[in-house]
């Protein structure tokens, strides 16, 4: 099952409910970077209407309940990278695990980070899986920011990035939709919140310019208390290497499943801000 939610739920009913926001507090050295990555021929820019929002009533999402945003400036910027000879390795106090090996195994080799040149030209950065050789399953805030009325501009996958590794290349986005559900959803006056009615929305698709070889299976629901993964990059556990560049790690976060309600999955693992729009 695919669940590209990630959000930080604490009520039952429907009122607003926090939303771990995309990052935007990068360092200028890294905005400066990404907008000259974004500015490339090969990098295609998104009019308005060249999105294309189509109609679906309900699709099934994953809500968590551990989930924390921690903003960018607090977190790590340690340059040391310390040796790793497991294919992962246990984070106790936040039940997360690095995946060091990305590219031999699945769900991980269908997994991806995208970075997006958002609306006001910042940049930011979601997560996704491939469901298809071109097309990128994601969450829909990472597409259409609902409190601003407007898509983001451009959008760049980096599958099974690890650190310094980019072992699939770059690949740029040719096209994107989200659907007319999730566009004209209420929305509270609070950015960064969303209803829980809208969460079943939260979901995108994103078709790149060249085919990655690995692609997400599915699976069916399942039951209360049965495990499950977040796969994505969390924004807090990122490093700072040579020239203050921002090096991402997959993580998989372990959980189980809490509840099965009206298409949205309620789940127990931690997650955080980047990994939005990550599979389950």
């Amino acid at each position: 099952m695919l669940s590209p939610l990630v959000v930080n739920a604490e009520t039952e009913k429907d009122d607003p409910i926090s939303k771990l926001p995309i990052e935007n507090s990068f360092t200028k050295e890294e905005i400066q970077y990404l907008k000259e990555m974004f500015n490339k021929d090969s990098v295609q820019k998104f009019s308005q209407p060249s999105f294309s929002p189509f109609s679906i009533k309900k699709g099934p999402q994953a809500l968590s309940i551990k989930g924390a945003a921690t903003p960018l400036e607090q977190y790590n910027k340690s340059s040391t990278i310390a040796p790793i000879s497991l294919d992962e390795f246990s984070l106790l106090t936040k039940e997360r695990v690095r995946v060091t090996n990305t590219t031999d195994s699945s769900p991980y080799n269908a997994a991806t980070r995208i970075a997006i040149l958002i609306h006001d030209d910042g940049v930011s950065s979601c997560s996704g899986a491939f469901i298809s050789p071109t097309h990128i399953l994601t969450a829909a805030h990472c597409v259409y920011d609902k409190h601003a009325n407007a898509y983001h501009k451009a959008f760049v996958a980096l599958p099974s990035e690890n650190g310094y590794q980019t072992p699939y290349g770059i690949k740029s986005a040719t096209n994107a939709w989200i659907t007319s559900s999730w566009r004209d959803a209420d929305t509270p006056s609070t950015p960064g919140h969303i209803y829980r009615s809208s969460v079943v929305y939260d979901f995108a698709v994103i078709k790149v310019d060249s085919s990655h070889p690995n692609q997400l299976t599915t699976s069916s629901w399942n039951t209360i208390g049965t495990g499950m993964n977040g796969i994505g990059y969390p924004g807090d556990e990122t490093e700072f290497g040579q020239n203050n560049q921002r090096l991402w790690y997959m993580y998989r976060s372990p959980g189980n499943i809490q509840s099965l309600n009206n298409g949205v999955l309620e789940h127990d693992a931690h997650i955080t801000s980047g990994q939005s729009g990550g599979a389950y």
